[in-house]
């Protein structure tokens, strides 16, 4: 097998195939402005919200190369944990002008999330790589599926 597009890993070999352990820290603050609308008893007034929530992911990723068709190719994936803490209940008080206030609540963030990835990148030339791959997040309240594909060119 050629040695150009060989996927080096910073983890552990085993067989051919290479591992890598991870883990992530993120904190997202988000605040949105509050406004109000005119037009009488049915004008809107919205108040503003902030929300911090932080994330933690733990998580292994791996490779193996390969030679698929006398293509170089690296088949890689990985499994991940995801926790959030902080706010995870997205809420907007709001109030029609003649009327009460009232709380509108969007779909929670999940706390615990199972992160995939699988895909394969094919060397086509010492510059060249395409790859198609899959990523997925699975929760109790919802779940994001996705393929995507790239091509790389160095030069």
């Amino acid at each position: 097998m050629r040695e150009e597009g060989v996927h080096k890993s910073r983890g552990y070999s085993l067989g051919g195939s290479a591992f890598e352990p991870f883990a992530g820290l993120a904190y997202t603050h988000l605040r949105t402005d509050g406004f109000s609308e005119s037009g009488g008893t049915a004008a809107l007034r919205v108040e503003g919200t902030t929300m911090d929530t932080t994330y933690t992911t733990l998580g292994m990723r791996a490779s193996r190369n390969l030679e698929l068709g006398g293509v170089v190719t690296v088949l890689r994936g990985s499994l991940g944990w995801q926790h959030a803490f902080g706010d995870v209940d997205p809420t907007s008080t709001a109030r029609f002008e003649t009327g009460d206030s009232f709380t509108v609540s969007n779909t929670p963030i999940d706390e615990d999330v199972a992160l995939i990835e699988a895909g394969l990148d094919f060397q086509l030339d010492n510059g060249a790589t395409i790859g198609i791959g899959y990523s997925g997040q699975f929760g109790s309240q919802a779940e994001e599926n996705g393929v995507n594909a790239k091509m790389r060119v160095q030069f």
